[in-house]
């Protein structure tokens, strides 16, 4: 539905949506959306389809994909049923995947149809980023710039004396809530708020 309804000169972006590499026929819509091949065609038949005569001259298909459209947009039919999408219809649009899988985690057919641009950060690049963002993470837990500052140093030292690795921009705030706990040993307990 999500192609089907950008399918004119859009963008989709899918996010946080892993398991679309784990079904087959998610992978095949996938691919055929990423295809680099026009006119891009996503066919896929089921109980949910209906197929179209592709012979059609194209205003009459662009009428019928426009009815099931604006269908869809009302909330379906009389029933609240969905309308039935179109099992065959051109792809158009284009679409960004974010995923934090490694490449090799992705299937090859889907990444030799795609530009794949990993934005992974190293250690030093991650803390240096929280550096840089401390004003909103002290803002969205509650404390102050300056004990976020103090978190974030004590942090750092730990990174140093190679107590933790691979901090995430969820270190930071897990970090503070150690912090925030009130325990009397809460800075032995920072290391925790990391991978180790």
């Amino acid at each position: 539905m999500s192609f089907f309804l950008n399918r004119n000169n859009k963008l989709l972006v899918f996010d946080d949506c892993d398991d679309v590499f784990k079904d087959i026929t998610s992978q095949n819509l996938l691919k055929a959306a990423l295809d680099s091949d026009e006119p891009r065609e996503l066919s896929w038949a089921s109980r949910n389809t209906i197929p179209i005569d592709q012979s059609l001259d194209a205003s009459v298909i662009a009428n019928i994909e426009m009815g099931i459209e604006q269908s869809i947009m009302a909330g379906g039919d009389e029933e609240g049923k969905p309308p039935k999408l179109p099992s065959t219809f051109r792809y158009k649009g284009r679409v960004i995947f974010i995923s934090n899988l490694k490449a090799d985690k992705i299937p090859q057919p889907v990444i030799s149809r795609s530009l794949l641009i990993d934005v992974t950060l190293t250690d030093n690049e991650m803390l240096t980023r929280m550096k840089q963002v401390v004003p909103v993470i002290a803002k969205d837990t509650g404390v102050t710039e300056s004990e976020a500052d103090d978190v974030l140093n004590r942090l750092l030292n730990l990174a140093k004396e190679g107590k933790i690795s691979k901090p995430t921009m969820r270190t930071l705030p897990a970090a503070i809530n150690i912090m925030k706990s009130g325990m009397p040993r809460w800075e032995s307990l920072l290391k925790y708020a990391a991978v180790n």
